[in-house]
């Protein structure tokens, strides 16, 4: 009976470690001075930390995507021919929270630049889940009345 609980215990550590989220979407619409969709604007996402970057186009409603993003902070660049670019600095990707970064574009030439410094959205309106990364140091200072793992597997 004892090796049974063992075992009951295992499979649910295992299933409780597939269940944990580490990446994140990031997604936006890109507009018009005038409030019209732009169709093909160049998404370019670049990971700060490092380095890695990531590309889309916006689709007939402006929308664009990006699934699966680790966690860190990002760049994200738009543009098309005919409009200026239009960048948002320290976009920051939490694990399960869906990043948004709305964009409008303003006509000009491609050698212009508008610099947006307030990056994502900070109140996630997609859902009513509330989640956190938490890093290794937390983890080590979190209040335990005792060192068992299934106090850490409830919090």
């Amino acid at each position: 009976m004892r090796s049974y609980t063992s075992c009951l215990l295992i499979v649910a550590c295992a299933l409780c470690a597939f269940a944990q989220v580490t990446t994140s979407r990031l997604d936006g619409t890109v507009t018009d001075p005038q409030g019209a969709y732009v169709i093909g604007a160049e998404i370019r996402v670049l990971n700060v930390n490092t380095g890695q970057s990531f590309q889309n186009k916006t689709d007939e409603r402006g929308y664009w995507v990006i699934p699966s993003m680790s966690t860190g902070m990002y760049k994200v660049s738009v543009s098309l021919q005919g409009f200026k670019t239009a960048t948002a600095d320290n976009v920051k990707i939490d694990a399960g929270v869906p990043a948004t970064v709305n964009t409008m574009l303003e006509l000009g030439s491609l050698t212009e630049t508008v610099e947006v410094s307030s990056g994502a959205e900070l109140l996630q309106t997609a859902t009513a889940t509330v989640t956190s990364t938490l890093v290794g140091r937390q983890l080590h200072e979190l209040p335990f009345t005792s060192r068992n793992i299934t106090e850490l597997i409830v919090t």
